[in-house]
């Protein structure tokens, strides 16, 4: 289970590319989703869950889009299977501050507001959605 963070962070909750392979388009809807977490919400990190199993997408995660193994969840899908629980920080919080102090009270975020303590959500084109998520390819 995540724990809850002070943080706001968006979370992928999925994604899948069936035809068309090869043609980048996982990274191209990932990097999207990313930007829209960063720029829309002012999100900090971006986290994801991995199949320890699907090494496509692991490669894609660590090696293309540049996201960190932060822990593994053990039997974290339904047929018993553990999880690599994956981050990415977001360029445009890493390491700065407004000086509102680290994960206290208020944040600063540009353009949509955060999640106000909630994951930010960036899911299927719904532009009233006040969270924002995308599950990686498991």
């Amino acid at each position: 289970m995540e724990e809850e963070s002070s943080e706001c962070h968006g979370h992928i909750t999925s994604l899948a590319v069936r035809t068309h392979l090869k043609l980048g388009l996982a990274t191209k809807l990932m990097t999207a989703a990313q930007n829209a977490m960063e720029q829309v919400y002012g999100a900090e990190y971006v986290s994801l869950h991995v199949r320890k199993s699907h090494r496509a997408a692991f490669k894609l995660y660590t090696k293309t889009l540049g996201y960190k193994i932060h822990d593994v969840e053990a039997k974290y899908y339904a047929d018993g299977k553990d999880a690599y629980d994956m981050r990415k920080q977001l360029k445009g919080k890493s390491g700065h501050s407004h000086g509102h102090g680290h994960g206290h009270g208020h944040h600063h975020h540009h353009g949509g507001g955060c999640c106000s303590g909630e994951a930010a959500k960036v899911e299927g084109g719904g532009k009233g959605e006040r969270k924002a998520a995308a599950t990686a390819a498991e």
